[in-house]
């Protein structure tokens, strides 16, 4: 896998970091988090390897625990779409730059 794909795998990943602040668990953050992991390949291209979807389901499970409502409202926002990874990116990486601009 190029640097820039491990670039962008990485950017994802970082931007549903950010969403850290405390909130209600999502009902079911495995089906986000599956479909994160799945759209994060499909947006770039790329077949994440193992270790890769182990560091992305980790860091998702978690983040989602901790940011249940804005994970859900992107999932469904994403599958009013009609499923569209484009849609569920472009919200996560909405609330991302939403919370780093807030703790600036």
């Amino acid at each position: 896998m190029s640097i820039i794909k491990k670039s962008i795998l990485l950017g994802i990943f970082g931007a549903l970091s950010f969403l850290s602040f405390p909130s209600f668990l999502f009902a079911d953050c495995t089906l986000a988090c599956d479909k994160f992991i799945s759209c994060t390949e499909e947006v770039n291209k790329t077949k994440a390897t193992v270790q890769q979807k182990a560091t992305l389901s980790k860091g998702c499970a978690e983040t989602c625990k901790k940011q249940g409502p804005q994970i859900n409202e992107c999932f469904e926002k994403s599958n009013e779409a009609g499923g569209s990874c484009q849609a569920y990116s472009s919200c996560i990486m909405r609330y991302a730059q939403l919370m780093k601009s807030a703790k600036k």
